[in-house]
């Protein structure tokens, strides 16, 4: 009964992930730091629900569910990098050698 809950916040995340693409595009430079900064947060809570999801799920579903997992996490790390060089063309940030 508890995975009910992770697979509502899951679809929740995602719907409002999928939302935010027009507001990407149209936020200035200001607010892009607390975008990621929000990306973060809920990819941390995705990954919480998505690893108790997939624990708790039959054998044959795992695979599949672990795959897809896989590239949306892949598709966030991407795009928390596309936030990182607008945050050194700003000169907020030293980059480490």
């Amino acid at each position: 009964m508890e995975w009910r809950g992770c697979v509502c916040r899951i679809r929740d995340c995602v719907f409002e992930l999928l939302s935010t693409e027009d507001d990407l595009i149209q936020q200035d430079e200001d607010t892009w730091e607390l975008m990621a900064s929000e990306l973060r947060l809920k990819s941390t809570f995705l990954y919480c629900d998505l690893n108790q999801l997939i624990s708790n799920t039959r054998d044959e579903h795992k695979k599949v569910l672990t795959d897809l997992a896989n590239r949306l996490f892949h598709s966030m790390e991407e795009l928390d990098l596309d936030f990182t060089p607008r945050k050194w063309k700003q000169g907020g940030g030293k980059k480490s050698s």
